[in-house]
């Protein structure tokens, strides 16, 4: 293993480390008051719709660029199938 991997992975290794002892950290700490649990809701209930929103409009782009490149590529075995230069 090259020195540059095994660099890359200790790196990895200690992020991913770094990562789970700050979810545990955050986690144990107290939720709050009662206001504080209300906009934290909010919050997340406004960053749902929001996410629902973003992976809609990226499945329709998605969705349209699939049927025009599906158009593009038969468009083609139909003009090759037919043309008389190939």
């Amino acid at each position: 293993m090259s020195g540059g991997l095994g660099f890359a992975l200790l790196c990895a290794v200690i992020a991913i480390l770094y990562g789970a002892f700050s979810i545990q950290w955050i986690l144990s700490k107290p939720t709050g008051n009662d206001r504080m649990r209300e906009i934290a809701e909010a919050i997340q209930e406004g960053a749902s719709a929001y996410l629902n929103r973003q992976y809609t409009t990226i499945a329709i782009v998605g969705a349209l660029l699939f049927v025009r490149s599906e158009e593009r590529r038969v468009g083609k075995e139909c003009r090759s199938r037919w043309s008389p230069y190939h």
